[in-house]
């Protein structure tokens, strides 16, 4: 006996099973994911790449704990010297290890001096303690200008602006996420001849994702990663940094800050990638989803 199957007809096929599955397939190929996590000791230094953040309220655990200041207690960032990119934090038991112009140097990680000093990050006025004598020293000789290295202690207070969360010595917000296929794209944009994983860290993220459509981090509002949640606190406005290699320090101005100018404006700046704000504490590790 033949049994007679009868197919669906081509056009419902194409106008309602062939749109299902293919959503379906991309849902699965789209999966967000951590990528890589990286942490800047060091305001403006280079990173530290690691696979697991301690999130505390106030951002990943030991990132932009410690800054250098000039004489009237402004931060100093890649903006004047480029050179800083080439100062190498790295975090050793209980030490801070830094190398400087080829010299290592030691302060504590948790210990801090009673001496304190106002300083200022942007608009923000903050109490910071002063910090080791000897890597003041150094990078002064290094970075040609007189500077003094503080940390973010016991008696400094700072919080994002107009809020209550708290915040260190980071720009505008506790963490900083961008988007590896946003990378990407704007790479071609820029023509760079730059890898992926070197242009991507001039951007200077904590956290960089993949699996997540091009600029779609725009458009996060409260997700998580791991068992921490987040919020999407505002977009990262962006300057000359971004034109500085930062295993070498060498500018490629005005890339890609130029390309980035005719598509991601936004109130006169440019933006790419997004400040984000931990709603609770704990730890987030590579290859965790976005949910």
């Amino acid at each position: 006996m033949k049994i007679a199957i009868r197919m669906p007809k081509k056009n419902l096929f194409y106008k309602f099973a062939l749109p299902h599955f293919c959503a379906r397939l991309f849902t699965v190929v789209m999966e967000s994911k951590v990528s890589s996590l990286h942490i800047y000791p060091v305001k403006s230094c280079a990173a530290i790449d690691v696979e697991e953040i301690n999130i505390l309220s106030s951002g990943p655990e030991f990132d932009r704990q410690w800054m250098f200041v000039d004489e009237n207690g402004k931060f100093v960032s890649q903006r004047e010297r480029a050179q800083m990119a080439l100062i190498k934090p790295n975090l050793l038991k209980d030490k801070l290890v830094l190398k400087i112009n080829g010299e290592t140097f030691e302060t504590s990680l948790f210990e801090e001096t009673k001496l304190t000093r106002p300083v200022s990050v942007w608009r923000s006025q903050i109490i910071a303690h002063e910090d080791s004598h000897e890597v003041s020293a150094a990078a002064s000789e290094y970075l040609k200008m007189k500077v003094s290295f503080v940390r973010y202690g016991t008696d400094s207070m700072r919080t994002v602006n107009s809020t209550n969360h708290p915040l260190t010595f980071a720009d505008a917000g506790p963490l900083l996420l961008i988007n590896e296929n946003s990378v990407k794209d704007l790479a071609l944009k820029a023509a760079t001849e730059s890898s992926l994983k070197d242009f991507a860290a001039r951007f200077r993220a904590n956290i960089i994702v993949s699996g997540m459509p091009e600029y779609d981090e725009d458009h996060l509002k409260k997700f998580q990663i791991g068992s921490i949640n987040f919020k999407n606190h505002k977009p990262c406005m962006r300057c000359k940094i971004i034109t500085i290699n930062q295993s070498t320090a060498q500018s490629s101005a005005p890339q890609p800050l130029s390309a980035l100018s005719k598509y991601r404006m936004v109130g006169g700046k440019v933006a790419f990638g997004v400040y984000i704000m931990p709603k609770a504490i704990g730890a987030i590790r590579t290859g965790d989803v976005l949910a």
